[in-house]
């Protein structure tokens, strides 16, 4: 996380984890809005699923989080909707979407929650509980409230994108020698 009084030089492999870092936390706002875009447009939440896995593998294989414990729960809650996804797809499981979903949204959860100490974005240290209700809703096939939910972590995750974006890139870093190994 950032710190004012520390500037790490950054090497090639640091920038390009920063740059996938906030791409995938924009991506993932992008995602969020599909639901109900795809909604208007043909009546389903098509697109949603993949591009929010995309999207979550770019911030977990870019994670910068001092504790070792957060670091893995978070990077593994998406490794783990992938390993589900793909077995749902190969060996044709039929499990509900919304447990994949729900274990993404862990991650990006961990990410606005972690994210909420740096900016002064109002309902940012919230996203846990909606998406929380996000995944609850998808479960119990409440489409109505589950568009709502995700359009509104859409909104605060793009918010949290643009003001990523605005911070030099050593921010994300910060002290590397904090980080538990």
């Amino acid at each position: 996380m950032a710190d004012i009084n520390i500037k790490e030089k950054l090497d090639m492999l640091d920038r390009i984890q920063v740059i996938l870092y906030r791409t995938g936390i924009m991506l993932s706002g992008f995602a969020l809005f599909l639901p109900i875009t795809n909604t208007f447009l043909n009546g389903s939440i098509v697109y949603f699923q993949p591009t929010l896995i995309l999207a979550c593998i770019l911030i977990a294989s870019s994670l910068h989080i001092y504790s070792k414990v957060i670091r893995y729960l978070l990077s593994h809650a998406t490794w783990l909707a992938l390993v589900i996804f793909t077995m749902n797809q190969q060996l044709e499981l039929q499990l509900h979407p919304g447990w994949i979903n729900g274990f993404l949204l862990i991650t990006l959860s961990g990410i606005a929650f972690k994210e909420s100490f740096c900016f002064n974005i109002p309902g940012l240290k919230l996203m846990p509980l909606i998406l929380l209700t996000a995944t609850i809703a998808q479960l119990n096939n409440a489409q109505p409230v589950f568009i709502a939910t995700c359009s509104v972590a859409a909104l605060l995750t793009l918010f949290m994108s643009i003001a990523k974006w605005r911070m030099p890139l050593h921010f994300d870093i910060g002290d590397k020698s904090k980080y538990q190994i």
